[in-house]
């Protein structure tokens, strides 16, 4: 199922907008051609392989950023927004549809974009918003756990080490960081495997699965 892009769209059309009628009429037109593009983005995006359309996305995110300081505004709706945004939605989509990998670098775009939410609310008005973004990675990294990979269960133990929305909990965290070494394990990534345990050590030390993992990587 795809995103509406119009409220994606409005998102940043709302700040910007006008009493003139005609400006209205441009605004309109501009906005459809917008969602038109999104669309054919999000298609183009369908193309591509969800680790290929993350790469792009974060190619875009450091053409953004660069933009958003030359202009002071975070309001920038052109080219590069769109294709973002269409880029965006074709991940979100394959989550929707349970994909594992399209789920798991949903989960990391849109951890990214909580983190920056979070970082400008600084009056604490959009709290039950930011912990909903939060909730929706955590969600996406749960569907992509259960196909066994291990980076999306070491992101839901960082979650819980850092309480990005939930409550933090160092036996949690360690519980999903010693899953995620188990997964690593299992698909030879060693030196990850390892990482994942010294994590879960770390908060929990005397935590009996990443002791016996440990052990039996140092045989």
């Amino acid at each position: 199922m795809k995103i509406s892009a119009s409220i994606i769209f409005l998102a940043f059309l709302a700040p910007i907008g006008t009493n003139a009628s005609a400006s209205n009429v441009e605004a309109k037109v501009s906005a459809e051609d917008a969602i038109k593009q999104m669309r054919a983005y999000q298609d183009e995006a369908a193309k591509l392989n969800a680790s290929s359309v993350f790469a792009e996305l974060e190619k875009l995110r450091t053409v953004l950023a660069l933009k958003q300081q030359t202009n002071k505004s975070i309001f920038l709706i052109d080219d590069d927004t769109n294709k973002a945004t269409g880029y965006a939605m074709d991940l979100k989509a394959r989550r929707d549809a349970n994909d594992p990998y399209g789920s798991y670098y949903y989960g990391v775009y849109n951890l990214r974009v909580c983190g920056g939410l979070e970082s400008t609310d600084t009056g604490r008005q959009f709290t039950d918003a930011v912990k909903k973004c939060f909730l929706e990675s955590l969600e996406s990294f749960k569907i992509a756990s259960t196909s066994q990979i291990g980076e999306a269960s070491f992101n839901i133990g960082r979650m819980y080490e850092k309480g990005w929305g939930v409550s933090p909990s160092k036996f949690v965290s360690a519980e999903w960081f010693a899953k995620a070494a188990r997964q690593f394990n299992e698909s030879g990534a060693r030196d990850e495997s390892l990482a994942s345990i010294e994590a879960a050590l770390n908060l929990v030390p005397d935590h009996p699965e990443a002791l016996r993992l440990k052990k039996a990587q140092i045989k």
